[in-house]
């Protein structure tokens, strides 16, 4: 969901809205094409601490380089 805030509505502003209609009449038409009944997915703090833990995990720490560490090399 995406809330603007705006005195008038531009340009842009009207494409983002024309396609996000276009995608959601898209995904409707297909659902009820499929017999899919949209749902929430609740899930606790804990389990999306343990997903995102492995996420972290992965994720490469770059220190600055600065010429100094070039002759430890």
């Amino acid at each position: 969901m995406c809330i603007m805030y705006a005195d008038k509505t531009t340009g842009s502003m009207q494409v983002a809205i024309e396609e996000t209609n276009r995608r959601r009449d898209k995904q409707i038409a297909y659902n009820k094409e499929h017999g899919i009944t949209p749902k929430t997915i609740l899930k606790s703090h804990d389990a999306i601490m343990v997903q995102t833990r492995v996420a972290d995990s992965r994720k490469t720490i770059k220190a600055y380089a600065g010429p100094e560490s070039r002759a430890l090399r």
